[in-house]
């Protein structure tokens, strides 16, 4: 339609950024986005206000909850045997987790 419509040297000129942006819009990614994804994203992002505003939502209070009640540590039962360095090491590991 451009050919037919303007000259030959006009069309080249109108008729290379298109053909440039079709093979983009066909098979470009960015970050794992095709070019029209990542086109209307970007319109988007530039389309929105860069004003971002916080507002503090009044403090509900509630009743006090009582303080968790402390629970003093269980002293172990028995002695565990002693086992050999490597055993003993690993023992301590299991138990810390």
């Amino acid at each position: 339609m451009l050919f037919s419509i303007l000259k030959f040297p006009i069309f080249i000129i109108i008729a290379i950024p298109i053909a440039f942006f079709t093979i983009l819009l066909a098979f470009y990614k960015i970050g794992n986005q095709k070019f029209g994804k990542f086109v209307v994203n970007f319109l988007g992002f530039i389309s929105k206000p860069d004003i971002y505003t916080w507002k503090k939502l009044p403090s509900q209070k509630t009743e006090e909850e009582p303080a968790p009640k402390i629970i003093e540590k269980a002293k172990p039962l028995k002695k565990i045997p002693k086992k050999s360095g490597l055993e003993e090491t690993w023992w301590k590991i299991e138990v810390q987790k």
